[in-house]
């Protein structure tokens, strides 16, 4: 490890420790405090990958649909989100930092605010959490998820993208958390059967996941990717049981498992 990235995962170590044992009235402070410590965030969010953007252009249009109002939790640069808009009704755009690469139009609106608890009088008929709620204090997630569900309209949908902690999760301990938590600002990493159990207690009725075991037939049989979540229990007890952790992160990146993605109705 480099002196440069040495000096980074031991800050990044330590950041990580104080919001995990953080007391919930100061945690947004903790959060601003942490990343700003970190990385070059304010007016400055990361700008996203475009062939990045394309892949996820790709399904969430397919899974959103046309003429809805959407909402996009932790929403980064809002590449994504500035790209549903043309075949949307309204786009909402929440993260805690403002990005300098934000452009707002007719339809599309951002505001800097806390996304783990935000407060939104309007109602979406789309919510979308890409890569966030993996940043969220595990204490915080029923009240996070309670939010996005009084959000939603009725028959409302819920789709989360997140990094799947029995295929992707598994890298060396340390401490408490493992290697990749500690470079990324983990606080907890969750599995699809730790997801549909907390999502069916929030009220969610119907929880079904996106899975294609290889990458381009996302292009070509993206319609038949929406299966229940049942079959995806089912494969994660498996690969559960294999022992060594380097294996079940092999089998996750060759089956595209790397990450849990759940659409959940309302």
């Amino acid at each position: 490890m480099k002196k440069n990235q040495a000096r980074f995962f031991n800050k990044a170590k330590l950041w990580l420790k104080k919001l995990y044992f953080s007391a919930p009235k100061e945690r947004t402070s903790l959060f601003k405090k942490a990343y700003s410590s970190l990385y070059d965030v304010y007016g400055n969010a990361k700008k996203t990958n475009s062939n990045d953007i394309q892949k996820q252009e790709f399904l969430y249009k397919l899974l959103v649909g046309r003429g809805k109002d959407i909402l996009e939790i932790g929403c980064g640069d809002g590449k994504l989100l500035s790209r549903l808009s043309n075949i949307s009704r309204n786009c909402v755009g929440i993260d805690l930092f403002p990005s300098k690469y934000w452009q707002a139009s007719k339809n599309l609106k951002f505001i800097s605010t806390d996304a783990v608890l935000p407060k939104i009088k309007k109602h979406f008929d789309v919510i979308i959490s890409i890569q966030f709620i993996e940043h969220i204090h595990p204490d915080d997630i029923e009240s996070h998820l309670m939010i996005i569900y009084k959000l939603l309209k009725k028959s409302g949908v819920f789709i989360l993208e997140t990094p799947n902690a029995i295929t992707r999760g598994t890298y060396k301990r340390i401490g408490y958390k493992t290697e990749t938590m500690i470079w990324h600002l983990h606080l907890k990493e969750w599995s699809y059967q730790e997801l549909k159990n907390i999502l069916s207690g929030t009220g969610f009725l119907k929880i079904n996941t996106f899975f294609l075991p290889m990458s381009f037939a996302k292009y070509h049989f993206a319609r038949f990717g929406i299966i229940p979540i049942e079959f995806l229990l089912f494969l994660e007890k498996m690969i559960r049981l294999i022992p060594v952790s380097n294996l079940r992160r092999l089998i996750g990146r060759l089956i595209k498992m790397e990450n849990c993605i759940i659409i959940a109705n309302k």
